[in-house]
């Protein structure tokens, strides 16, 4: 089946009118009474889950959608069926704009001076850009090693990456959309492999497992490894702690990996996000139809009405993965050394 739109529930969650799914009931419906005839729809329409494939039954669903905002790749599925096996390759297309670090601005500049795909970018000389651009030759050749690492499609060392202490702490939260309510908090030790999540089954267990976090880190000597390129972990429940008037000073440094790899790694991709990262390395993630904000809607809106154990396992699985994923880049990273 080639659908404009997805089924009801499936790569259908969408969020620039308001969160919500928006598939085909009446799709859902006939592939859940036919699914053993349909091996593959494939459709687009939501664009936020575009570049992402799942399954109803035995039914496999493609969302092949491209995102419409400045940079964002165009998504290509390579789809082959044999008899009833189906096996998707995905792809990402780039122009100048879906190079890190060129906004809509530089990108207008670019597009002025007839500057428009990575090869051609690839070829001008760092004067040349300078002058296209209006900027520091500093900026100009991190954006040419950049587009050189998008063409040639490989990893290229930028400065001397911080290392990972051998007794390292991951940490990772999830919260609700405002981040107004943390309602998982993951911790992975590397020295012992042991991994630790708390949960507030409801909203008002949510000071319950801050205690449990403080209580768990006040003996830890090392630092906390976190990934966002922001912060973001580590200011919300800082924000959480200080809403509970919770003493956290004896917390270990927080260091964002994110902000390291941005700068001292030109990727061939336009988002420096750690599943797009991890994607890229060859991490295979428990749930590709997962993100942060299906999962704090998934948790809100589903969780909360059913309690659905099956529902939170997969909620737990997301939040490993993210917990895992970091470790598994930096040892990956480790390799390919700046000299």
């Amino acid at each position: 089946i080639l659908s404009h739109s997805p089924p009801r529930g499936a790569l259908d969650l969408a969020m620039r009118f308001g969160i919500r799914n928006i598939g085909s009931k009446s799709l859902r419906d006939f592939i859940k009474r036919n699914h053993k005839s349909i091996p593959l729809v494939v459709c687009g329409h939501v664009h936020l889950q575009g570049g992402k494939n799942t399954t109803i039954e035995k039914t496999t669903i493609v969302n092949a959608a491209s995102h419409d905002n400045i940079g964002e790749p165009g998504r290509v599925a390579i789809i082959d069926v044999v008899d009833d096996n189906i096996e998707i390759n995905w792809h990402e297309m780039y122009g100048v704009d879906g190079i890190f670090r060129i906004g809509p601005v530089k990108y207008q500049k670019l597009k002025d001076a007839g500057i428009m795909t990575v090869d051609k970018l690839y070829s001008v000389n760092s004067k040349e850009l300078c002058n296209c651009l209006n900027c520091h030759p500093n900026v100009a050749n991190k954006i040419l090693v950049r587009a050189k690492a998008v063409f040639e499609k490989k990893v290229i060392p930028l400065e001397r990456m911080v290392s990972v202490e051998d007794d390292a702490v991951f940490f990772d939260i999830e919260t609700d959309l405002e981040q107004n309510l943390v309602w998982m908090i993951g911790i992975y030790f590397t020295k012992t492999n042991k991994l630790v999540q708390l949960v507030a089954h409801t909203p008002s267990q949510e000071k319950s497992i801050l205690k449990k976090f403080l209580y768990i880190m006040k003996d830890f000597r090392g630092k906390i490894y976190i990934f966002s390129g922001t912060r973001f972990d580590e200011w919300v429940i800082k924000k959480r702690l200080d809403h509970y008037k919770m003493n956290y000073s004896n917390l270990p440094e927080f260091i964002d990996l994110g902000t390291y790899i941005q700068r001292c790694y030109a990727l061939p991709l336009k988002s420096y996000g750690l599943k797009s990262i991890a994607d890229y390395f060859g991490y295979k993630y428990q749930h590709k139809d997962l993100s942060g904000m299906m999962v704090a809607s998934e948790y809100l809106n589903n969780y909360q009405k059913t309690k659905d154990k099956k529902l939170m396992k997969k909620l737990l699985e997301y939040n490993e993965d993210d917990l895992r994923s970091l470790p598994w880049i930096m040892g990956k990273l480790s390799s390919i050394t700046y000299r």
